[in-house]
């Protein structure tokens, strides 16, 4: 599994708090809901594409973004499904394990 830079592009999302470089095609954006923020991701145009529920999100390496959830790491795939369980206290000690996949 690779690191794929097709090409970059920033979008230009005032109503979100941030956002991010696409990394394969999606964004990580972060949004405020109530008094949290939460991270999900945004295709080329914009929409939602998995929607922001995760504590903190990681941008996509591959197939595979880190999520945080209550304070434990995983890894979801490109439609927001868990791939691995959040188990993991960091994102970078789980990720090792997944490189040799």
């Amino acid at each position: 599994m690779g690191l794929h830079w097709s090409r970059w592009e920033t979008l230009d999302l005032s109503a979100f708090r941030a956002s991010r470089i696409l990394f394969n095609g999606l964004a990580r954006v972060t949004v405020r809901r109530n008094s949290r923020y939460k991270d999900g991701y945004i295709d080329v145009k914009g929409q939602w594409v998995i929607e922001a529920r995760f504590d903190q999100g990681g941008d996509f390496l591959g197939e595979l973004a880190p999520v945080r959830l209550e304070r434990k790491w995983g890894y979801i795939d490109r439609v927001g499904r868990f791939v691995v369980l959040p188990t993991f206290r960091e994102p970078e000690n789980s990720m090792k394990g997944l490189r040799a996949l």
